[in-house]
């Protein structure tokens, strides 16, 4: 048995076959190479479904706060009924209203993006310089901690995100505060 060492998963594929020509003569031989996606295939496996379920839970929490959008520009529509009447009457726009409201849901993605990041990228930075969540040696053999690892890809995806979902969440409320009526708004009170 040879055991051979690349610096990083992306040369695995080309090292292995570079080390098959090598042993083989460049036919095919009596050797054989795995590499540890091989042998390891089912705690890939169980990762990647761990990264499923995972990204679900995030995606229920992101659905949760869309909707905990949309119920607290709802209630501000409706508490604020009268002084939409008010800015109608005196000649604002229904669009203008409109895009007042779709500012205050991004304003509100905004402060929940930044609080986000605010703690996320520090907690990642610390535990993958100091190594924080360490992993059993005896079940994972080469990887001894969690990494984490963010690229500029991954930060623009998470900044970006939450603020269409945001801005998507108060889509329905700007658009029930663009078609009050003036006339019943003034009147109702």
């Amino acid at each position: 048995m040879i055991e051979v060492r690349t610096k990083g998963v992306a040369s695995i594929a080309p090292v292995k076959a570079a080390v098959l020509q090598g042993l083989n003569g460049g036919g095919r031989g009596p050797f054989v190479a795995s590499d540890l996606r091989d042998t390891n295939r089912s705690l890939f496996a169980a990762l990647t479904v761990q990264k499923w379920i995972s990204g679900a839970i995030l995606g229920l929490i992101v659905l949760i706060a869309a909707f905990n959008i949309v119920a607290s520009l709802v209630l501000l529509v409706t508490e604020k009924r009268r002084d939409l009447g008010v800015l109608l009457a005196l000649g604002a726009t229904p669009r203008q209203i409109q895009r007042l409201f779709e500012y205050q849901g991004l304003r509100i993605g905004a402060v929940g993006t930044a609080w986000g990041l605010g703690v996320a990228l520090p907690f990642c930075w610390i535990a993958d310089r100091y190594k924080l969540i360490k992993l059993p040696s005896a079940v994972y053999d080469f990887i001894t901690y969690v990494p984490f690892r963010l690229g500029i890809l991954d930060l623009a995806l998470v900044a970006v995100f939450p603020l269409l979902v945001a801005w998507l969440a108060s889509r329905y409320p700007a658009r029930r505060a663009s078609h009050v009526d003036p006339v019943d708004a003034l009147r109702a009170e």
